[in-house]
């Protein structure tokens, strides 16, 4: 019964893989390239490092079908796959040789693996094909090897910028776990512009100011706003401003390229220190420095409003 789902098409290679599941390059001869993101779900909403992730986070998926936005990725269309459907084995047996290797041998695990995990539907996301993310991007990016007028990052933060201010604006959407990871590049040869935001299984509606989310700990722990709180925290509850905290820390990322192994330090001094110093000015931008203080204020009251607000290079 699983060729219903697989009807023309050539996996080609799998492109990332981990606690979410795994992503393939598809192609189909009536259609452009596209990704497929396939996961174990459960319908227990009750989640950890250990459990499937729930229906929940793919129906919200599904409600992001109709966005259109040349900084968001463009999802097609949402499916869930039947128990009884082993599709993973199906999409293994399809790759090329020159996929197998270490990603190969996981696919394995989930595909041939303990019997539990086949006690779940497997959730298959057809989107729009992407390039490297961001995070890609800031291990590769040297001082030596970028843009010295920044013209590169600036047109990188811009498309963040026009993609969260969609996603706000237009769509009154929370994204809730932006981060490089989560942006991705357009498709082709390298870091190829527009970049777009995607990953949108912890996104959630806001009607407005007084309409914050409740759920705690959700999205990474590095670029998580302070109001978010830990995990089963019930004092957490923040709006839109907390994905604009993720976006100051990106934006000081991409335009300074901190090292990793300085980040957690820097990131801290910012925010819990509040020492604004550690923050360059920029030439170019006058105006960005004050913008990355204003996103990355500890208290969501004392932060930049809005998206309509953030404006660091006019």
């Amino acid at each position: 019964m699983a060729e219903q789902y697989m009807q023309h098409l050539t996996i080609e290679k799998i492109l990332g893989a981990g606690c979410f599941g795994f992503v393939f390059q598809v192609a189909h001869p009536e259609k452009p390239l596209s990704a497929h993101k396939l996961f174990l779900a459960s319908s227990n909403s009750a989640q950890n490092d250990n459990n499937p992730t729930t229906l929940q986070e793919f129906e919200r998926e599904g409600n992001m079908l109709d966005m259109d936005h040349p900084n968001v990725v463009h999802l097609h269309t949402i499916e869930v796959i039947p128990v009884r459907i082993n599709i993973l084995e199906w999409y293994k047996n399809s790759l090329p040789e020159s996929e197998h290797g270490t990603v190969f041998d996981r696919l394995t695990y989930h595909t041939f693996g303990p019997k539990v995990e086949r006690n779940f539907p497997i959730i298959r996301i057809t989107m729009q094909l992407c390039g490297p993310s961001l995070k890609k991007w800031l291990e590769s990016a040297t001082t030596q090897n970028t843009d010295a007028d920044f013209t590169f990052r600036r047109q990188i933060g811009e498309g963040l910028i026009n993609g969260l201010r969609y996603l706000h604006e237009e769509k009154s959407v929370i994204h809730r776990d932006l981060k490089p990871d989560n942006v991705l590049f357009s498709n082709g040869d390298g870091f190829v512009l527009p970049v777009k935001i995607g990953d949108f299984g912890l996104s959630r509606p806001f009607e407005g100011e007084g309409s914050g989310s409740k759920s705690a700990g959700v999205g990474s722990h590095l670029y998580r706003a302070p109001e978010v709180g830990g995990e089963h925290d019930p004092s957490a509850r923040y709006s839109q401003r907390a994905d604009l905290f993720s976006l100051g820390l990106i934006l000081w990322e991409v335009f300074e390229l901190i090292p990793l192994k300085e980040r957690y330090t820097l990131f801290d001094e910012l925010v819990n220190d509040r020492d604004e110093n550690v923050v360059q000015d920029n030439d170019i931008f006058p105006r960005l420095k004050d913008a990355i203080i204003g996103l990355t204020k500890k208290h969501s009251k004392d932060r930049i409003q809005s998206i309509a607000e953030v404006d660091p290079f006019s």
